[in-house]
Formats: C-alpha cells, structure tokens, sequence
C-alpha cells in the first residue's frame, strides 16, 4: 500500500490491515492501523481498536514489549473512564490475550 486514501473510511482501513496481516504484511498492517490512529483516533473506540490490532501483530511476531504497550495503553484508557463508558471488549481481549500468550511479560501488571 503506497498511500491510504483520505476518504477511507476507519473500518475499511482496519480491514487492510487484517488482510495484509493474514497476507504476511505486517508492516503494512502496522502502517494502517497507526494510519487509522492518526485520522480517527480521536473516536476512542476506534481507536482502541486500531491499537488492539497493533498489539495482536506485534504479539504474533514475538515483540512482546511492543505489544505490552499497545495493551496497556489499551487497559490504561479503560482504568481512567468510567464503568460502562466504553465497550469491555478490548479491555477483556488485552486481558485475555497478554495473560494466554505471554504471562511472563504480562503479569507484572495484569
């Protein structure tokens, strides 16, 4: 992908990324997920999200401390907002996942 058209829509860009994931593109994933932060991050949903998306490639390629960040930054937006403000399911996904996939990492915080 040379450049993502501005009249992307979010959930259009967040599937370029899901594909070029599974295509084995993760730096072009990468790059549309932080593209999605970047036009529409101010929607918090979308931007947890994006960020979920982020985290998942970057756990599947082994950067654990990237991904580590990429969820907390996730459960550190749910932890400031209050209860029912936000749907729980990235929070309980970062949970979920950090605690599966890499515990070592993980438990420090979770």
């Amino acid at each position: 992908v040379e450049e993502i058209p501005t009249n992307y829509s979010a959930a259009k860009i967040i599937q370029m990324g899901q594909s070029a994931y599974e295509a084995g593109d993760s730096d072009t994933a990468i790059m549309c997920y932080e593209t999605v932060i970047e036009r529409f991050g101010t929607d918090i949903q979308i931007f947890l999200e994006a960020n979920y998306e982020i985290g998942h490639v970057y756990l599947n390629q082994h950067k654990y401390q990237d991904a580590y960040n990429a969820y907390t930054e996730i459960l550190n937006i749910y932890n400031s907002t209050f209860a029912g403000d936000l749907p729980g399911a990235y929070k309980k996904l970062a949970v979920d996942v950090s605690d599966a996939a890499c515990p070592r990492t993980f438990a420090v915080i979770f």
